[in-house]
């Protein structure tokens, strides 16, 4: 674009983009121009030049006012990235469920031989704590490879002498197995609750809660048996004492304030 001025007179051209219509702005009295270089023809008059300039003007504002190119193509890219995303979240999703069902499956191991076992273990066992005797009805339940809970009730013989002095215990065990459950070694941790009654008025008694730990060892017989033994410790704290019994150390096995060591002979069936 050529742009010439004379006495008295600026001339400014200003371009569109894209359009080949300029805007003129007349300061002074004389204006001449000579041209444009390409062919702008003949230069409009003023009121023409107004009604071009606020066409102008009205181009130049849409086309600022229009989406940026980069804004466009981000939406476009947007969209397809959506569109190719979903299947293939559903292909990898497809893909990890058999991967994720496989890898919480137990892990095989050297005692495989020794699966399956019934998960039930119905047992009796002899006891000894100290000098006294009982024994324990329980029943176990195997949680997975190496784990089962258990629970038990408690008789323990009363001393000669105190006839009238009963003693029961309650308790739940968890039992950690090396090999599995019902066979070899095993490490175990309970609480119990100990109670003393007099037989003939159970209302006089006195409680005892506390824990122990044990280990032991448990043959998996033929003909759904078991057989095993173990040797552990307890101690227990009373919570509740009767002042009309227990007022001899050996009245009261079951709520002794003291570390007690207790064996046991188990016999038990598979089920």
């Amino acid at each position: 674009m050529v742009e010439r001025g004379f006495n008295k007179t600026e001339v400014i051209f200003e371009a569109s983009q894209g359009a080949r219509a300029d805007r003129v702005i007349e300061v002074g009295c004389d204006l001449e121009v000579l041209g444009l270089v390409g062919d702008l023809g003949d230069i409009p008059t003023a009121p023409e030049a107004e009604a071009g300039a606020e066409t102008n003007a009205e181009a130049e504002r849409a086309y600022r006012d229009r989406p940026p190119q980069a804004s466009r193509n981000r939406g476009r890219l947007t969209s397809l990235t959506s569109l190719i995303a979903l299947p293939v979240c559903v292909a990898l999703l497809g893909a990890a469920v058999p991967s994720l069902a496989h890898a919480i499956e137990p892990v095989p191991d050297r005692f495989e031989h020794l699966d399956p076992r019934p998960p039930n273990l119905f047992l009796v066992q002899a006891t000894t704590l100290r000098e006294f005797a009982g024994f324990d009805i329980g029943y176990r339940r195997a949680l997975g490879r190496h784990l089962s809970l258990g629970a038990m009730l408690e008789y323990v013989y009363p001393d000669p002498g105190f006839g009238q002095t009963q003693s029961l215990g309650y308790t739940v065990e968890a039992i950690g197995w090396i090999q599995r459950p019902w066979t070899g070694v095993y490490f175990a941790a309970n609480v119990s609750v100990g109670h003393n009654f007099l037989l003939s008025v159970p209302r006089l008694g006195s409680v005892a809660v506390g824990g122990g730990i044990a280990m032991g060892w448990s043959w998996d017989l033929p003909y759904a048996i078991n057989l095993g033994f173990s040797a552990g410790i307890r101690r227990m704290a009373m919570v509740h004492r009767s002042s009309e019994i227990c007022t001899l150390p050996n009245q009261c096995i079951m709520v002794r304030e003291d570390f007690v060591p207790r064996f046991t002979l188990s016999f038990g069936y598979r089920f």
